[in-house]
């Protein structure tokens, strides 16, 4: 799946509050694998919410393996 731009402020999606996930459906599994493309894509990082790849839903992604703190 494709890396997706993280988006910045000013940017509208990240001043909306986010609509809960209520299940894991067809188009909720392609997001979570972009979420992770994107999120690994990055030096450093170690996690990334969706609203910064432009998607106004509560979720995110954390990996703290191998970050030295």
């Amino acid at each position: 799946m494709p890396v997706r731009p993280v988006v910045r402020l000013p940017e509208p999606v990240l001043k909306r509050v986010c609509a809960p996930v209520t299940e894991i459906g067809p188009e909720e599994k392609p997001l979570a694998t972009d979420l992770l493309d994107t999120m690994f894509a990055a030096p450093s990082c170690v996690g990334v919410a969706v609203p910064q790849i432009g998607v106004s839903i509560r979720a995110f992604s954390v990996d703290v393996t191998g970050h030295k703190k």
